[in-house]
């Protein structure tokens, strides 16, 4: 698809073209601010536990790929190499540069620190501008707008997002990734994005590099079932192209064997509860777990040795998350309906049940990746919300909201909790 589909009647445009670049930018701008706060508050700071090891919130490596990424002493403890490939090589020299910048004004282990964050959060940041951008674009008015981005700064992901961390960096990437090529001006303007973005995401994060490569592939096929069967047949090869390197390269074989979970197998009865964690989670966590691993107690939603448990979604986060699956089945029934959104709408459904699926065998943590697919649960939102009552989808959304802040500050008590 190369061209925005048209927004349903009842989501009419209200916001005047010229005020769609402003609007996003403004999010985006917020965006920014809010996760670089939201990573300070939750300790990322000089002397602090995140930024003194591994391992402490839903299994982040925040502190080694600092120490990576500024090539300091006084982050990195131990040399150990990085699973992404291009990592280091595409964000090492802009993440210096700022950390440059900020050292004539701070001192040197802060202006490092504060470099990965601010960053990370300006990259996260713009993603969320251009899906806000996107929303507008569609046909979603200012006020849904403002309430659905609200709600989306308040995902408990982005407490993974705003880490100087890759996720958050993937995050944006994805986003951008689904955006831009449906507007391209033509097919080869097209496959230039999706070549550039698929360089960068593989690089990031090697397994996501499929996202983009079914967008490319996907327009190619004119046939209806000819997309349902690459789209099927394209996480499996993304399956196949991870056991190459599971058997041919010794740093996959360990990272994979480590985090192999075989959670489906293991745990068959408890698929309906994990589907619920993928599809809530990433937008409103239930009650924290502290648990012991090597390095010391860490922050996890997932026990060790154990199974997911309805039980920690309770009242609040549970009503919250009924609201949520409530707002994302309508809109994604709405979306359907629009018969020019097919085809970025199959791309999502896709890339959840092929995300779905992977972190069901292999992943300590679900909470830790959920960045890679949280955006694409509020893009199937933003795809829907105009075509839906302004009512239904504020009151929603609000309901929602109310139970997310909890969620936010049970993490942060929980971090607090935690002092080895």
């Amino acid at each position: 698809m190369t061209q925005p589909f048209p927004p349903h009647p009842r989501g009419t445009q209200r916001v005047a073209p010229v005020r769609h670049g402003v609007f996003g930018a403004a999010i985006g701008v917020v965006s920014t601010i809010w996760l670089t706060l939201l990573s300070g508050w939750l300790g990322v700071r000089p002397g602090m536990l995140l930024a003194g090891r591994t391992n402490v919130l839903f299994q982040s490596d925040t502190f080694t790929w600092m120490g990576w990424e500024l090539g300091s002493a006084h982050i990195q403890i131990f040399p150990i190499s990085a699973i992404h490939p291009l990592q280091v090589i595409l964000w090492s020299p802009p993440i210096r540069i700022v950390a440059v910048a900020l050292g004539l004004f701070m001192p040197h282990l802060a202006s490092l620190i504060f470099a990965g964050r601010l960053f990370v959060a300006m990259c996260a940041g713009s993603g969320i501008g251009y899906l806000a951008w996107f929303a507008l674009r569609i046909g979603m008015r200012e006020l849904e707008c403002a309430v659905l981005f609200t709600m989306y700064l308040l995902f408990t992901s982005n407490s993974t997002i705003c880490l100087p961390e890759h996720f958050g960096i993937s995050n944006a990437l994805l986003t951008m990734a689904f955006v831009a090529p449906i507007f391209a001006a033509n097919s080869r303007v097209r496959y230039t994005i999706l070549g550039i973005m698929t360089v960068l995401i593989g690089g990031t994060t090697v397994t996501n590099a499929i996202f983009p490569v079914l967008s490319a592939v996907g327009p190619a096929l004119k046939s209806p079932r000819l997309r349902l069967a690459a789209f099927i047949a394209g996480p499996f090869l993304a399956f196949g192209a991870v056991y190459f390197l599971y058997a041919h390269t010794w740093a996959f074989h360990y990272y994979i064997s480590l985090s192999m979970r075989w959670r489906i197998f293991h745990d068959p009865l408890g698929t309906g509860t994990y589907l619920f964690y993928f599809l809530v989670s990433p937008v409103i966590g239930p009650h924290p777990l502290i648990v012991n691993v090597f390095e010391g107690l860490m922050v996890s939603y997932d026990p060790p040795q154990g199974t997911l448990s309805m039980a920690r979604y309770l009242v609040i986060p549970f009503i919250g998350g009924v609201a949520w699956l409530i707002l994302l089945l309508r809109c994604t029934i709405e979306a359907y309906r629009n018969e020019a959104a097919r085809f970025p709408l199959m791309l999502l459904l896709s890339w959840l049940a092929f995300n779905c699926v992977f972190h069901n065998v292999w992943g300590d943590d679900l909470s830790l990746y959920a960045p890679h697919w949280s955006w694409a649960l509020m893009a199937l939102v933003v795809m829907g919300a105009p075509r839906l009552p302004r009512r239904f989808v504020l009151v929603t959304a609000l309901l929602v909201i109310v139970a997310q802040v909890p969620a936010l500050l049970e993490i942060k008590k929980a971090l607090e909790t935690i002092t080895i």
